[in-house]
């Protein structure tokens, strides 16, 4: 299956690297990479997320940091929605 990311989710992972390098660049790249290739694991077991808390979706917790990625599962193709920190808000659509 691919795995594709929505202009929301990349813009999430931009945020979430840009708001870790005020500190450590170095940090926000492990950190980012580690969301990422926690994601390319949906592509062999989409059902390993449980489910979503918007209709249609599945979520992945991201286990090392506070971080979930929500996401869809379609025929040929899973498309991650959005990448939450645990302290927001969930939304109530993607």
């Amino acid at each position: 299956m691919k795995l594709r990311y929505t202009p929301r989710a990349l813009l999430d992972l931009t945020e979430i690297h840009d708001h870790i390098a005020h500190e450590n660049r170095q940090v926000a790249r492990r950190v980012v990479s580690l969301i990422r290739k926690e994601a390319e694991k949906l592509q062999l077991n989409p059902g390993i997320g449980r489910l979503g808390r918007v209709e249609g979706t599945r979520e992945l917790v991201i286990g090392r940091y506070p971080f979930i990625v929500a996401y869809t599962v379609a025929v040929k193709e899973i498309q991650v929605l959005a990448v939450v920190h645990t302290s927001m808000l969930w939304p109530d659509l993607f």
